[in-house]
């Protein structure tokens, strides 16, 4: 049986994937690249608090999940950091932690 826990997770990361490549494809229509993206990230001191809060959460959890994946013996961790470059944090850590529940024997 699979745990709440993990449903929950699931959840989440496709509500993220759903929710925040709506926007980025809004983006990219308008003819935005990654310079674009990234400038008008940081337009007002409130959208540059979260863009560089949610870097430096990326980056925390690129360490954890990093520790984290040795301990357990996860293969390719380095694909959820990539995955959270293309898609999105939001998106890529809670399928981690399904992975992480799944090596833990909780399901």
């Amino acid at each position: 049986m699979i745990k709440r826990e993990n449903i929950v997770y699931l959840i989440i990361g496709i509500l993220a994937l759903i929710v925040c490549w709506f926007y980025n494809i809004q983006h990219m229509n308008e003819g935005g690249d990654l310079y674009a993206f990234i400038s008008n990230n940081v337009l007002n001191p409130a959208s540059a608090s979260i863009f560089y809060d949610i870097s430096f959460l990326f980056l925390s959890i690129s360490i954890w999940m990093y520790f984290e994946s040795k301990e357990l013996k996860i293969k390719y961790w380095w694909g959820y950091v990539i995955v959270s470059l293309c898609i999105g944090i939001s998106f890529s850590f809670p399928i981690f932690l399904i992975h992480r529940n799944r090596k833990l024997k909780i399901r």
